[in-house]
């Protein structure tokens, strides 16, 4: 009976012992977890600030888009501009301006063509926003007005 009893005992203790084990592997796997989850929340938290870069990327795509194509077309007007100052017609119309000249100035070319490009100026300060900070100015009517 003794020896049972001190085999039960022995059992005893290898099951406290392997009870003592799990429980501070639990306790490891709890600590695990936390750092796991932590981890978790780290990603969730950069895969939307990853979203949001994306979004914006996108929006600041198509926003290029858009005034690269009002740049080509502000190219267009102005080279159809440059082609009627060239030319000494004025037929054209910019964002349904007629560009209008002065009858007096059609006696002198230089004249017409001053009074054209002066009356551009005018336009084209309509059309983009900081036209007259960028160094523009009027033309000088007494710089072109008798030749």
């Amino acid at each position: 009976m003794k020896a049972s009893l001190n085999v039960q005992k022995e059992d005893a203790h290898t099951r406290e012992r392997e009870l003592e084990t799990l429980r501070k592997m639990i306790c490891e796997m709890k600590k695990d977890k936390a750092e796991l989850q932590s981890v978790v929340d780290e990603q969730e938290k950069e895969a939307d600030s990853l979203k949001r870069q994306v979004t914006e990327a996108n929006w600041l795509r198509n926003e290029n888009e858009d005034l690269l194509s009002q740049v080509q077309e502000l190219k267009c007007l102005l080279d159809e501009a440059k082609a009627v100052a060239t030319s000494g017609q004025c037929n054209c119309k910019i964002t349904g301006t007629k560009v209008k000249l002065k009858t007096a100035k059609k006696k002198s070319s230089l004249g017409h063509h001053g009074a054209f490009l002066k009356q551009s100026i005018k336009v084209m300060s309509n059309v983009f926003e900081n036209f007259s900070k960028d160094g523009w100015e009027d033309v000088s009517e007494s710089r072109y007005g008798s030749h």
